[in-house]
């Protein structure tokens, strides 16, 4: 028998404020939905913000609701483990065919809470791993965790070489997409080639 065409997608990430990663699980999640795909957006923020980025009303989204700070060690352990609890049960309840989760340490948040579950997982970094340091604990879990990914998604070729081979063999460089208005006039000078850029003065964005 063969399955449905239709998929049932999970998209994880800290929340759904302004940023790169952020416009674009929007975008790949409008154009799913659009094609008839069942999506869901699980965000460690609550639900008392309206999503920066426009979303289609078909776009499930579950808020839990943890991202509190820590003030402590102890705390910090104590608050990740309520997050990865709460994102399995979140995880399980959405029925996914696929987990795709978004930025580094919500990716080894996932990749823990999804542990013997079966599914499918993506994790995606949006930014170099070279130059953006992590804390030495995440940076540990990281590298011990993303090997366990059906896939590593990255943006360039510098960005798949930091991660060592056994995590390269399942990486796949994809760059960002990006919705445009056919109707609109995007560019002014069709015969003149035009670099745009747009990000954050940081370092690892390359400016």
């Amino acid at each position: 028998m063969s399955r449905p065409q239709s998929r049932r997608i999970t998209f994880v990430i800290a929340s759904l404020t302004g940023g790169g990663a952020e416009r674009v699980i929007s975008t790949m999640a409008n154009a799913w939905v659009a094609r008839g795909q069942t999506i869901t957006i699980i965000t460690m923020t609550g639900g008392e913000r309206k999503p920066f980025y426009p979303l289609d009303s078909e776009v499930h989204l579950v808020p839990l609701g943890r991202s509190r700070p820590s003030q402590t060690p102890l705390h910090a352990i104590r608050n990740n483990l309520n997050r990865i609890r709460d994102l399995r049960r979140a995880i399980v309840s959405s029925q996914p065919d696929v987990v795709i989760s978004f930025l580094d340490t919500t990716n080894v948040l996932t990749l823990l809470a999804t542990r013997r579950l079966g599914f499918p997982v993506i994790v995606a970094e949006h930014t170099d791993p070279g130059l953006k340091r992590l804390h030495p604990a995440w940076q540990q879990l990281r590298r011990v965790l993303y090997p366990r990914a059906n896939r590593l998604i990255v943006l360039s070729e510098s960005a798949r070489t930091y991660f060592p081979a056994r995590i390269q063999q399942r990486t796949v460089i994809l760059p960002n997409p990006i919705a445009i208005d056919p109707a609109s006039e995007t560019i002014a000078n069709p015969d003149r080639p035009q670099i745009v850029g747009m990000g954050r003065f940081g370092p690892e964005k390359g400016f």
